[in-house]
């Protein structure tokens, strides 16, 4: 069995199980039933930019940052085990009724606080919070890096400045997995706070779990938009 986030995220995978030629392998796509949101505007004047393709693909594939989403790619999860694993389903079902019992509770919590914040205006590292943003309100105007691991273009970053400035933003973003050098600089020249949110792409699974780091990115949020 794999289970695959789906949206053209893993596109190696996706190479790898067909060059394998296991015809009993199973395949879950998780995001099944989800609408898929297409990157913002400012991502895609960026591949023009460049004159070449970036990113993960045709749409936004950060479908788990949605609570409710998640919840959705849990069930596919928790449907494609009982189906292999038919023997233990009780178990696979109350295991997953606790689980979206939690996540559901995070996703009230969520829309309880995001409902009062000062602004519903941020900027984010990379493209991660479409749908976060989308389900709750907010505007990810602009974000800081659009392809992870790739330095964006002075007149990309002009561009983000300029969003900046316009909509008095206060504070933004970085992320645990890429150096914050290029937020930072930009926070010293329009005198910004920094602040950090997780996109959940690592993890140590012997101490996190989606719900406790969406906790934390959520109270990182009170404390810059609220």
């Amino acid at each position: 069995l794999i289970v695959k986030n789906g949206l053209g995220l893993e596109v190696a995978l996706d190479d790898l199980i067909a060059a394998s030629d296991n015809r009993n392998v199973k395949v879950i796509d998780t995001s099944v039933g989800i609408t898929a949101l297409e990157p913002t505007k400012a991502i895609e004047r960026e591949k023009e930019e460049e004159g070449e393709e970036h990113g993960h693909g045709p749409v936004d594939p950060h479908i788990w940052l949605d609570p409710q989403y998640a919840m959705i790619q849990a069930g596919h999860i928790r449907d494609g085990l009982k189906a292999l694993d038919p023997v233990h389903a009780r178990e696979y079902d109350e295991r997953a009724q606790n689980l979206l019992g939690e996540v559901n509770l995070l996703h009230q919590d969520i829309a309880s606080s995001t409902t009062g914040f000062r602004t519903h205006e941020f900027v984010a590292f990379h493209p991660a919070f479409h749908y976060f943003a989308a389900r709750y309100g907010l505007n990810q105007a602009a974000v800081i890096e659009p392809f992870p691991g790739r330095e964006p273009s002075p007149q990309y970053l002009a561009g983000v400045i300029r969003t900046i400035r316009d909509l008095g933003i206060a504070a933004i973003f970085s992320e645990p997995q890429f150096s914050p050098k290029v937020v930072e600089v930009i926070a010293a020249d329009l005198g910004l706070n920094v602040y950090e949110l997780d996109p959940i792409e690592t993890g140590d699974p012997n101490r996190d779990s989606y719900v406790s780091l969406m906790r934390k990115n959520l109270e990182v949020l009170e404390k810059a938009l609220r």
